[in-house]
C-alpha cells in the first residue's frame, strides 16, 4: 500500500452511472506520484467514464476523489479551479482549433488562466512543442500535420501549465503501430524526464506494456476493479482468467472490441 505522501490522486467509494443505470460502483484505488498508471478494460466497462469523472467533466453518484487531497466532487468556484488547473487533458482525438496554428493552440490555455506577457506565453509555449519534437513545426496549421503530430501538439498543450498530473485518452487511437511505438517512447520520455504523473486509458497491447508502470482492470460484469498492478505481473500469475486472457489477447475476439 502507497504511502499517504506517494498518493497525489485518491479514489473512495466511487459509484459511477447515470440515472439509475450504474455503471461502476464502490470503485477505491490510488495513483502515486510519478507513476504512469493506466487503466483498462473490455468495450462498455467504463474506463473513459471513470477517466471523465476523474477530470471533474462528470459527477459521481457516491464516493470522492482527491487530488493532491483536493477534493474534485465537491469543490465549486475558486476552489475547484485550482484543482482544475493541477491537471491536464489530452483528448482522444487531440481535439486541436483547426483554425488555430500549433503554436497558438498551445499557448491558448495561458492566455485564459494567466495573465503573462505575450512574449512570455509565446516562449512557453514554444518550449513545450521543443519537448515534444515540434519545435519547427510552431506556425504550421493542425491540417497540414500528420495525426500523430497532432496528438504530440495537444500533449504540450495539456503540459503547458505545468500541471501535477497529465491525463491521456487513448493516445494512440487511429495511428499506425510505427507511430503508436514513438507517442509511447514520448510519454515515458516525458514521464522519466519531468517525473510527471500520468494517468492513460488505453486498450493498445503493445502500449500497455510500453508505458505502464500499474494498471487497473475495470470488469463491466462485476462493475468492479478485478485487478490492479504491474501488466507483466498481471498477466503471467493474475488468479483471473479473463486478466490473463486479456493482457495476452489469447481470445478469439479481442475483449477490447
Amino acid at each position: 500500500m502507497a504511502d499517504a505522501e506517494d498518493v497525489i490522486i485518491r479514489v473512495e467509494g466511487l459509484t459511477m452511472g447515470f440515472g439509475s443505470m450504474i455503471i461502476m460502483e464502490d470503485l477505491d484505488f490510488t495513483v502515486r506520484r510519478g507513476e504512469v498508471f493506466v487503466i483498462l478494460g473490455g468495450s462498455g466497462s467504463g474506463k473513459s467514464t471513470l477517466l471523465k469523472h476523474m477530470i471533474g467533466l462528470y459527477r459521481p453518484l457516491t464516493g470522492r476523489i482527491l487530488i493532491d487531497g483536493a477534493d474534485m466532487t465537491r469543490a465549486e468556484g475558486p476552489e475547484r479551479e485550482d484543482i482544475l488547473r493541477q491537471i491536464g487533458v489530452m483528448y482522444q482525438m487531440g481535439a486541436l482549433f483547426g483554425s488555430m496554428s500549433l503554436l497558438e493552440n498551445v499557448r491558448l490555455p495561458l492566455e485564459v488562466h494567466t495573465r503573462l506577457p505575450h512574449a512570455a506565453m509565446n516562449r512557453i509555449a514554444r518550449a513545450r512543442l521543443q519537448l515534444v519534437g515540434l519545435a519547427e513545426y510552431s506556425d504550421f496549421m493542425p491540417s497540414e500535420i500528420s495525426g500523430g503530430m497532432q496528438k504530440r501538439a495537444a500533449i504540450a498543450r495539456a503540459m503547458v501549465l505545468d500541471p501535477k498530473v497529465l491525463f491521456l485518452d487513448e493516445p494512440s487511437a487511429g495511428l499506425d503501430p510505427i507511430t503508436s511505438a514513438e507517442l509511447d517512447q514520448l510519454i515515458r520520455r516525458l514521464s522519466s524526464s519531468l517525473g510527471m504523473t500520468m494517468v492513460v486509458v488505453t486498450h493498445e497491447l503493445p502500449s500497455i506494456f510500453a508505458i505502464a508502470d500499474r494498471v487497473i482492470m475495470l470488469d463491466k460484469e462485476t462493475r468492479s476493479i478485478v485487478a490492479d498492478g504491474d501488466p507483466r505481473v498481471l498477466r503471467d500469475s493474475s488468479e483471473h482468467p479473463w486478466v490473463r486472457r486479456f493482457l495476452r489477447r489469447a481470445e478469439t475476439e479481442d475483449p477490447s472490441a
